[in-house]
């Protein structure tokens, strides 16, 4: 009987409490808080706790999804366009909130319940790629931020480090790839300056000197004018003699701009040969002579026609006929000689046809011997082969002489300079150390020195008789101090010193004694 009382007493009371829910909304939420909430909720829905009704529909949980995005519009969006970490998640539990999101733990408690370790982040609208799938997620997810709020362009978080200050944009992918910020995939033929040869290789900052790479020119000055060799002088349009590939491989067209053929030696020239000053306008014509100035050997003696003479493929190599030209046929051996070897002045000048005219400069014999050299030497080989006869000039060459060399005889060159005398090449030679004078050839003769041919009887006053015959000459020839004193032809002027009578019987010996023998008397 208490129970069925009871009973009937808990289901008028239920009733009535429903009844009031259904009446008066507002207290039923208080009467609803007061006997259902199970504890305080996060502190972010601390405003909210007392509008329960705000995530919780009366008597059913099927809404409460809905009523979760009435405030959490974005993620309403998110569910509704498929995007995003919540549009992504399966559909049967896209609207169940409460399956990861439980509240009434607490004001501290977490919300979220999320493990980082074990998010998938390839729910999200952001793909983790390359260098990306390294980072913690402190790096891109601020701490007390929704992970939602986190950045999905480049710049979102790479703002500090863009080189360029965002002077290229914010699409940074364009150009940079997340495996490594410092390798690009730039295609610069989308740009108006396609790069063609050495350009592919080089980098970046090797033209863009600033990170913003639109105040790069595009003619060549605009990079090149520091290496520019020609200091401008030459115009701006690189590209009509420079390729790209090569810097110092040129395409210009010599003949078609200048009108002068680079051929034969001028063919393997560098601009810089000709164009001293790197300006190429400024050569002063197209002769030999305005490059070839101060390599003419002529020293414009010769005047400007250079061609007439040589040709480009060799400078040294003349093609001049001295027959035809001048009419004077070279003779043997001056072909080979250097045109100023005799054209000492200008080409034009009058120059002498013989040999010593020419060579008077250098003449060694000093004109001694005139002019016609032919007459000894040979055009072909000057000291060789000569063919002089000294028996033609006044000291024919006899005996001994024949066999000397000229040297022997002649010092130097100028030959006439050579004294006749024999004393003059044999003074060293002289037994007679000078006292029997310079007529050595009154004795000598030039087969052999040592024979003597003198006739005392013949060629002098004295006739030599007796003893006398065997005497030496310095037996009574002597000298004083190189000099031949005369000689008495007395008998004293020698035997002085053999005149045992000491002078008392006078100077006449031969008045007594003979030539035969001293100690003999003579016959009166």
């Amino acid at each position: 009987m208490v129970r069925r009382i009871a009973k009937v007493t808990f289901t008028i009371g239920t009733s009535f409490l429903l009844l009031l829910l259904v009446m008066h909304t507002v207290e039923a939420n208080e009467v609803e808080k007061w006997l259902l909430m199970p504890g305080d909720v996060v502190a972010s829905h601390a405003e909210i706790e007392a509008e329960c009704g705000l995530c919780h529909s009366p008597l059913s949980d099927t809404t409460q999804g809905e009523l979760c995005v009435d405030c959490h519009t974005q993620i309403g969006e998110d569910v509704e366009t498929s995007v995003g970490f919540h549009g992504r998640l399966p559909a049967d539990t896209q609207m169940d909130c409460a399956v990861c999101h439980t509240d009434h733990e607490g004001r501290d408690a977490d919300i979220l319940s999320q493990d980082d370790s074990e998010f998938d982040h390839s729910l999200t609208d952001f793909q983790l790629q390359g260098a990306h799938a390294n980072v913690d997620c402190v790096s891109c997810h601020a701490p007390g931020t929704p992970r939602s709020d986190a950045p999905t362009a480049c710049v979102g978080c790479h703002r500090t480090d863009d080189v360029h200050n965002e002077s290229l944009g914010e699409d940074c992918a364009a150009c940079h790839v997340n495996e490594d910020w410092q390798q690009t995939h730039f295609d610069h033929s989308n740009t108006i300056f396609r790069l063609t040869g050495a350009h592919t290789d080089a980098g970046c900052q090797d033209c863009h000197k600033s990170a913003n790479f639109a105040d790069v020119g595009t003619t060549c000055v605009s990079c090149h004018q520091a290496d520019d060799v020609h200091e401008g002088q030459n115009g701006t349009e690189c590209g009509n003699c420079h390729v790209t590939a090569n810097w110092i491989g040129i395409t210009f067209d010599h003949f078609k701009v200048s009108g002068f053929r680079l051929t034969d030696g001028h063919n393997n020239l560098t601009c810089s040969d000709c164009h001293r000053s790197e300006s190429y306008t400024d050569l002063g014509g197209s002769s030999c002579q305005s490059c070839h100035a101060n390599d003419d050997v002529h020293e414009g003696r010769f005047g400007n026609n250079c061609s007439s003479c040589h040709n480009a493929r060799s400078w040294s190599t003349s093609r001049f006929d001295h027959s035809v030209k001048t009419g004077f046929a070279l003779p043997p051996g001056h072909a080979q000689l250097e045109c100023a070897s005799c054209h000492t002045g200008n080409l034009t000048d009058p120059l002498p046809q013989d040999c010593g005219t020419c060579h008077q400069d250098n003449d060694p014999h000093q004109g001694q011997l005139g002019t016609v050299c032919e007459s000894c030497h040979s055009p072909t080989s000057w000291v060789s082969n000569l063919s002089f006869d000294h028996d033609l000039v006044a000291f024919p060459l006899l005996g001994r002489h024949a066999d000397l060399a000229c040297d022997q005889c002649h010092a130097s060159a100028a030959f006439r300079d050579a004294d006749s005398q024999c004393v003059s090449c044999h003074l060293e030679d002289d037994p007679h150390a000078g006292s029997l004078g310079n007529a050595c050839e009154a004795c000598h003769n030039p087969a052999t020195w040592a024979a003597w041919l003198f006739d005392h009887d013949e060629n002098t006053d004295f006739a030599l008789t007796g003893a006398h015959t065997a005497a030496s000459c310095s037996s009574c020839h002597v000298s004083t101090n190189g000099v031949q004193e005369p000689l008495a032809q007395t008998c004293v002027s020698c035997h002085r010193r053999d005149d045992r009578h000491g002078g008392r019987f006078g100077d006449n010996c031969g008045s007594c004694h003979t030539t035969e023998s001293f100690t003999r008397m003579g016959e009166r």
